[in-house]
């Protein structure tokens, strides 16, 4: 560890906290997105390696034509398949060069946290291209890992004498096995799925929750990119039949 730097990065978090924390108290239709975007420009957008990027919007699949509900913070990697962006950070995302999903919350309920989990359900059933070869679905013995779904929220509606976030969200019914990978509540805990079971990190100083979700989804963004090796951007702009004529045309 280094005490410096560190320090320096708390500091980050705590003003981005800070901010986003006074956006949420203002009475205001427009108030998630202004969390959004805090937290967007504040805490992920300065972290993130040089070739990932970070926005909202919906995400795309070119092996099934399917499309996302809207995203509230997408992680993504411009080097595998150019994303469409409107403006800003405003985008549709395909698939494969989408690394992470995070829903953003003021305040997190049940509601919300059924809601999220829903979200992450309908976007594991998402399929892939392998990226390494022209088969749409991956080829048995080279998976493909899928966009790492969380749950970042700036408080809870639980008592902090009550139940946890994890234990409200394992008492949910209809909850998806695998979906949902993180759930990250500032002041509260920070849990996540490791090998199909749920952890927890201490709270060891302030903001250390949220130290561990950033430390641990910039870790994985990495790997899950690798996965995707080299995704075919022409899937999204024609169908077969049009490639194979485009293949035919003289140099």
């Amino acid at each position: 560890m280094n005490g410096l730097f560190r320090g320096l990065f708390l500091a980050r978090i705590a003003a981005a906290i800070a901010e986003a924390r006074a956006a949420a108290a203002v009475p205001h239709n427009g108030v998630r997105g202004q969390v959004r975007e805090i937290l967007i420009r504040e805490l992920f957008r300065p972290l993130l390696p040089a070739d990932v990027a970070v926005g909202h919007g919906q995400i795309v699949s070119s092996v099934e034509d399917k499309v996302s509900s809207e995203q509230d913070i997408v992680i993504y990697d411009r080097r595998l398949v150019p994303p469409v962006l409107y403006e800003g950070s405003l985008g549709m995302f395909p698939l494969e060069c989408t690394l992470a999903a995070i829903e953003v919350k003021s305040q997190l309920t049940l509601a919300q946290l059924r809601d999220a989990d829903a979200k992450a359900a309908s976007l594991f059933e998402f399929e892939y291209q392998s990226g390494v070869s022209a088969d749409r679905l991956p080829p048995e013995g080279v998976p493909v890992d899928r966009v790492y779904s969380a749950v970042f929220a700036l408080d809870t509606d639980l008592s902090e004498s009550g139940k946890t976030e994890i234990e409200r969200y394992e008492s949910l019914p209809s909850r998806h096995a695998e979906a949902l990978r993180a759930i990250c509540v500032v002041g509260r805990g920070y849990w996540f799925r490791s090998q199909d079971m749920w952890k927890a990190t201490s709270r060891r100083f302030e903001f250390a929750e949220v130290a561990a979700f950033i430390a641990d989804t910039h870790g994985l963004l990495q790997r899950i990119a690798g996965s995707r090796r080299e995704p075919s951007f022409a899937d999204y702009l024609f169908e077969d039949s049009q490639m194979s004529s485009l293949d035919k045309r003289p140099v």
